[in-house]
């Protein structure tokens, strides 16, 4: 899970090294082209759309609200009831495990 921006490098990284795209939904496709600067082709938030689907059938990478994977106040408490619900509502497959990380230094 990751905020609304931010965070992109480690997302780029986990599609790269799984080899699959990432799922995001519309709102954070939006603003992933937002964040793309023609002038910086090789920087990694410019690239990080190209790693994208809006479809979650084709990844088993799913980038999903903070909110789901935990709450980040007072301190971080994971949502594990929440990640699994997420992960059972998904129609086009039958998960046994779910692995959440968020890469933020707040969750420390």
């Amino acid at each position: 899970s990751c905020y609304s921006i931010g965070k992109e490098k480690v997302l780029y990284e986990s599609s790269l090294r799984s080899n699959q795209q990432l799922y995001v939904s519309e709102k954070k496709f939006k603003m992933l082209k937002c964040v793309r600067n023609p002038q910086q082709e090789k920087d990694i938030s410019s690239r990080i759309v190209e790693r994208c689907t809006q479809d979650p059938a084709q990844s088993e990478l799913h980038i999903i609200p903070m909110g789901i994977a935990g709450e980040m106040w007072p301190y971080f408490v994971a949502n594990f009831n929440a990640c699994a619900d997420y992960a059972l509502e998904l129609e086009h497959r039958h998960y046994q495990k779910v692995v959440a990380f968020m890469p933020t230094g707040w969750a420390m």
